[in-house]
Formats: C-alpha cells, sequence, structure tokens
C-alpha cells in the first residue's frame, strides 16, 4: 500500500485515516504514533478479512514504519495527506488458507488514504 500526506511542516492531524480500497489507520490524540493500522484482503473461497497491525507505529520526522510479514512504511506529506506502501510477505492465514503474499500497493491519501491497491491484493 502506498499513500501520500501532503506538506506537513506540523504533524499530521489526529484522528482516523481511511482508503476506500483498504487500508485504515488512526493518528494519535498526541500525533506521535500511528495505531491500529489494517490492511483488507479478500482471499477467493474464504472470504474477506481485516489484517491488523496491533502495535503502535512511532512517527519521526514525518515518517512511520514496521516490518515482518505484514510490513508498510508511510509519509505524511501535509496533516491531511500522506503516501506510503504496505503488503504482506508469507503472512500467516490460518482461518483460511495458511501463507499469503501481497503487494506492495500503492496510493494517495489526500484528508484520508487513496491508495491505489490492487484489487486481488497478491497470490494466494
Amino acid at each position: 500500500m502506498t499513500f501520500t500526506v501532503a506538506n506537513a511542516t506540523t504533524k499530521p492531524k489526529a484522528g482516523y485515516w481511511q482508503d476506500p480500497k483498504g487500508v485504515d489507520f488512526y493518528v494519535a490524540g498526541n500525533q506521535a504514533n500511528v495505531t491500529d493500522f489494517a490492511l483488507y484482503i479478500t482471499v477467493p473461497g474464504c472470504g474477506s478479512y481485516r489484517i491488523p497491525h496491533s502495535a503502535a507505529i512511532p512517527i519521526a520526522q514525518k515518517k512511520f514504519s514496521f516490518t515482518g510479514a505484514f510490513y508498510g512504511n508511510g509519509t505524511f506529506d501535509s496533516v491531511t495527506t500522506a503516501h506510503g506502501t504496505c503488503g504482506l510477505d508469507n503472512y500467516y492465514v490460518d482461518w483460511c488458507v495458511g501463507y499469503v503474499s501481497a503487494g506492495p500497493g500503492t496510493g494517495q491519501l489526500p484528508g484520508k488514504m487513496r491508495l491505489n491497491l490492487p484489487h486481488d491484493r497478491g497470490k494466494y
């Protein structure tokens, strides 16, 4: 997933950020962390699922990132826009198919995340 936030000379706006194509997160009230970052996927034959990153992700110099089987990063370009990427790399989906890889996708975030994620979100 990629997202863009516009010209952040100040901290990003606290609250809910969303991409209608399948990513959302919160900027904490203190504007120091991204919280509850999630990717939404559809697995053919299994259904649609929310993949959460539960740990708070620090925002430093208008950027955040996390690594692992579910990975992502972003840059706040302004108080209401951001850009970045996210994806899955052999992420274990125990409720259905085993391991899933997808992404990275790309997108834009004016006010809310406007990402350009592929609908199939990778291979299953």
